[in-house]
């Protein structure tokens, strides 16, 4: 009797270590997940209070399966190319992506620029949908890829639209990462361009992410009324000026307003 209790209590426990050690690697992936540019050993186990041989040892394993890779030039850790397949086949079934779609194209026609559609979870913002401009110059984003809270338009963006306490915790845990000399330095340049985009209804992103590139971007809202996406119209500097500006806020508005009705929100409740 004693025996069989005995066994019972250490099946137990190996359940428990296992569960711990799933929970801590999925920790360890979340940390890459939010860092696009790629995050070091050393700050993964700072940020998770870990040794950093258990890290090593997490991704080593994520990496033999494709989840993570290590950047040959920077060694830096980023997110791997299975991700990118896995999400593909979520996509595939994403009640957003199906309503946004035909809302997409009328916005690439009517501007004839790359039109991209962003969706957000916390911390993080991933390119699920991009309709290609009609010019042979045009800007190209990756389905699957990641982009900037604080350079692009879409990040920006979403940043703006956030709850309150959501921004500000993304904002106190952010690091700052300049894509080109036009790219926000400080929080305080960010925070007075994230007021602008507020009160303006979009946002603009000029030469923020890539040299000569203008975005203009705005948000998408749930039934609850919380920002779960942006989209955004953007492609070179030559083509999209001040006037275009204008002009593409308001139409980015316009179809992302259209968007979020179709996900249940009413505007009139706010």
């Amino acid at each position: 009797m004693k025996t069989d209790v005995s066994n019972e209590t250490h099946a137990v426990s190996r359940k428990s270590d296992g569960i711990k050690t799933l929970q801590r690697g999925l920790s360890v992936f979340e940390k890459v997940a939010q860092y696009p540019d790629g995050i070091s050993i050393t700050e993964i186990a700072e940020l998770e209070c870990i040794s950093k041989s258990n890290v090593f040892k997490i991704l080593t394993a994520f990496a033999a399966l494709d989840y993570v890779r290590q950047d040959e030039q920077t060694k830096l850790y980023k997110l791997g190319f299975k991700i990118l397949k896995l999400s593909r086949h979520m996509l595939d079934n994403m009640d957003l992506r199906t309503a946004a779609k035909p809302i997409l194209r009328d916005l690439r026609e009517t501007t004839t620029e790359t039109v991209t559609l962003a969706l957000y979870r916390p911390k993080t913002l991933t390119y699920i949908d991009v309709v290609p401009g009609n010019h042979g110059l045009r800007m190209m984003g990756q389905i699957g890829g990641q982009a900037s809270l604080t350079c692009s338009a879409v990040g920006k963006a979403t940043l703006a639209f956030l709850d309150e306490q959501s921004r500000e915790e993304i904002l106190r845990e952010i690091k700052l990462d300049p894509q080109t000399r036009c790219s926000h330095k400080n929080l305080d340049t960010l925070r007075e361009d994230l007021e602008i985009i507020r009160k303006r209804g979009f946002s603009v992103s000029r030469e923020e992410m890539y040299d000569g590139v203008v975005g203009v971007g705005a948000p998408i809202f749930s039934e609850s009324g919380k920002c779960i996406a942006t989209i955004a119209v953007s492609g070179p500097k030559i083509r999209i000026n001040d006037a275009r500006i204008r002009e593409y806020g308001q139409l980015v508005c316009d179809a992302s307003m259209k968007i979020s009705r179709e996900m249940g929100y009413d505007e009139a409740k706010e």
